[in-house]
């Protein structure tokens, strides 16, 4: 017997809502291949668990420290 994945798929008002962006931006983004996203028909569905491995990677490293001299 073949083990079935539950996949969480969001609409784009639940991926906007999880980003705390607009609509537009999500869109736009999934439109333009920076956001994964599955299309099914017409119609734009995000994972849930995609969208937060998406936000994982997304994360920057904190930049250095500069001590800068001071001005006497």
């Amino acid at each position: 017997m073949m083990a079935t994945t539950r996949v969480e798929l969001w609409t784009v008002s639940e991926a906007a809502h999880f980003l705390k962006m607009s609509e537009s931006w999500v869109y736009q983004a999934a439109a333009a291949g920076r956001l994964p996203a599955v299309r099914i028909g017409r119609s734009v569905r995000f994972d849930g668990e995609a969208l937060r491995q998406w936000v994982a990677s997304q994360a920057t490293k904190p930049a250095a420290v500069v001590h800068f001299p001071k001005k006497d």
